[in-house]
């Protein structure tokens, strides 16, 4: 069996500093006998193996970013966030660097004084990922 990677290792942390995230779904339900999708952000503590889930309504960046932000108010500020290459991941990304570089405060300010790193796993790679079992 190969080594443990050393985010999953490291001792005397708090539940979900080190995390990782992917989307399940879509879900059908029905809202004012309308029927929608919505998808579950599924955050993973990589030492614990806690589970948080949130309520994403869509796979755009926008819905992505509030999904991490209702974690963050819940769970507190992560260190490492690792997820796959999707593009809803990349675009929340590139979205919370470019307004930490605008200084837009009322985004920016989630990750800005935590100093969150957002490691992506290779795109070609899929089983090298740390949020749980790939089948």
């Amino acid at each position: 069996m190969a080594p443990l990677p050393e985010q999953r290792l490291t001792p005397f942390l708090r539940p979900f500093t080190n995390v990782g995230v992917d989307y399940l779904g879509p879900i059908d339900i029905i809202n004012a006998r309308r029927h929608e999708k919505r998808y579950v952000a599924v955050f993973t503590c990589l030492v614990t193996r806690a589970v948080h889930l949130e309520v994403a309504y869509s796979l755009s960046t926008e819905s992505c970013i509030m999904a991490i932000k209702r974690f963050v108010c819940r769970r507190g500020p992560p260190a490492d966030i690792y997820s796959d290459n999707g593009t809803n991941f990349q675009g929340a990304s590139n979205e919370l660097k470019r307004q930490m570089k605008e200084l837009n405060l009322t985004c920016a300010a989630t990750f800005t004084d935590t100093h969150t790193k957002w490691i992506f796993n290779p795109p070609s790679a899929p089983h090298l990922g740390t949020t749980g079992p790939k089948r």
